[in-house]
């Protein structure tokens, strides 16, 4: 049975990603936790926040940033008000 992550530990990650809405990264989130939290442990946690929906991942590897769920879901409304604009715009008698 895989061991419990705390909800301390989750809400800890939760809040520092929240203070940086342009996403960050592994090496800082590890900077800014408290204690002596091992990297891989670190990335267990961020995985599991991810999968949860709870945080979005963007980039490969060492560029990888992370955000919050909340910040990506008003940026896609926004997307999806800027398409509904151009399709409007370039509609030709309703045969979209």
């Amino acid at each position: 049975m895989p061991k419990q992550i705390s909800d301390e530990s989750l809400e800890e990650i939760l809040e520092i990603v929240s203070n940086h809405p342009q996403g960050i990264g592994l090496k800082m989130i590890e900077k800014e936790i408290a204690g002596d939290v091992p990297r891989r442990t670190i990335q267990y946690r961020l995985r599991h926040l991810t999968n949860a929906g709870q945080l979005v991942a963007e980039g490969d590897r060492r560029g990888r940033l992370y955000k919050s769920n909340n910040i990506e879901t008003k940026s896609t409304t926004e997307t999806v008000t800027e398409e509904k604009k151009v399709r409007s715009v370039w509609s030709f008698g309703g045969w979209d």
